[in-house]
């Protein structure tokens, strides 16, 4: 046939011709079979060791290698969503079992009042009792998981948050829309006129905005155009190390708007800049001790504005440029998802005990920065939606 001969190649039967383009689809398809077999067979033996810790009552590590074995399969397209959906059963399994052999008698409890509430459809009251939980032993996945669940497949549950949501958005825009009022009347129309314009852009061109601000341009033109052009200036001798010029423009754009958080923030780092200009060496040592104590806080964008600044001064301080190098790895390690994944769960851990200890003014900060900052990488964003919304609530009610 053509040149053409039949081959057997275990489950594949097959005429090819002996040509090299032939032979190179023969080897391609046979290679790309048993490697899917490989795959499987990879996924298999990941969710067998999962099976094996699962028995010897090691959650911990039979969670690993059933996570191991989910990524694998997401990563191969022949996984079925059979296999996936067992892969997931199993890791819900395991966190409910360790959650119910819990050490702590109290939130074993807790667990199994919460399962029983959503079993029989008290699924506000079975977040809440989850939410105790977590709370408790915020490592701990079940009860977040069970939340989310609630969640995403209660209609009450949605209902009550899309009413919360219309509710804070509009309670939002009315404090936005008042504070840019007040301004205005305190004569501070410059700072006005952004804070109209930024609320116009957040709420779909609200036109009660654009037309405040339009009515304030019209008054200010010549006062904006100098404002913005003192306030570029004033970035140009900064960036160009001029940092007495710079304060200089910053101390006249602040004169003019003095709302400018921009200009705040470059005046502090403009002042620290010039007095390191003229430290001697005992102040040398000490302002690196300063920084040094901002590093281990936490405080990374002070530090980093700090050590630049003794850079500057000692361009050869081998510890300053390794602490320089340090901070902006640590600030450029936000970008990952994981380190801001972890951030974010560190930070519902504290706003938690804030709340649970009735301190909501700090609770609702802490939760509208989780919202703010970590929205992207976050999955119990109505969690904290609900959360921000109670704290709200309490400060009204006392």
């Amino acid at each position: 046939m053509d040149g053409g001969q039949w081959h057997n190649y275990g489950k594949f039967s097959f005429q090819y011709s002996v040509n090299l383009k032939s032979k190179f689809l023969i080897l391609f398809l046979v290679g790309f079979h048993f490697l899917s077999l490989a795959q499987k067979d990879e996924v298999s033996i990941l969710m067998s060791k999962g099976d094996s810790l699962q028995h010897l009552d090691d959650w911990s590590q039979a969670r690993y290698f059933y996570s191991l074995a989910n990524k694998k399969c997401l990563q191969n397209e022949s996984c079925t969503y059979l296999i996936s959906q067992d892969i997931k059963n199993r890791i819900n399994k395991i966190d409910s079992l360790e959650s119910y052999h819990h050490e702590d008698e109290f939130f074993v409890k807790l667990i199994v009042r919460a399962d029983s509430l959503l079993a029989v459809g008290q699924e506000i009251y079975a977040m809440k009792t989850f939410d105790d939980a977590s709370t408790l032993h915020p490592s701990l996945v079940y009860p977040k998981d069970r939340i989310t669940h609630i969640i995403n497949t209660s209609k009450t549950i949605q209902e009550k948050l899309l009413v919360l949501q219309a509710n804070q958005k509009r309670q939002r825009y009315n404090e936005s829309f008042n504070q840019a009022k007040k301004l205005e009347e305190e004569g501070n129309k410059i700072e006005a006129y952004y804070r109209y314009l930024s609320i116009a852009q957040e709420f779909h061109n609200d036109q009660v905005a654009i037309q405040a601000s339009e009515r304030i341009y019209m008054k200010i033109a010549e006062d904006l155009k100098s404002f913005e052009n003192t306030l570029n200036q004033g970035n140009e001798y900064y960036l160009s190390g001029k940092y007495s010029k710079s304060k200089t423009f910053f101390e006249t754009a602040l004169d003019l708007n003095g709302e400018c958080a921009l200009c705040e923030q470059r005046l502090k780092y403009l002042n620290y800049y010039i007095e390191v200009q003229q430290f001697k060496k005992g102040d040398y040592e000490l302002q690196k001790q300063l920084a040094f104590q901002n590093y281990l806080k936490g405080k990374y964008n002070d530090a980093f504005y700090q050590y630049v600044a003794l850079s500057k001064k000692n361009p050869s301080d081998a510890e300053v440029l390794e602490k320089i190098e340090e901070i902006d790895y640590v600030l450029q390690s936000e970008l990952d998802e994981k380190i801001k994944t972890f951030n974010a769960d560190l930070l519902l851990e504290r706003a938690n005990e804030f709340y649970m200890n009735k301190e909501f003014t700090s609770a609702v900060e802490l939760y509208l920065k989780l919202e703010e900052r970590y929205k992207d990488v976050i999955n119990y964003g109505s969690f904290v939606e609900l959360r921000i919304s109670e704290c709200i609530r309490e400060l009204e009610e006392n």
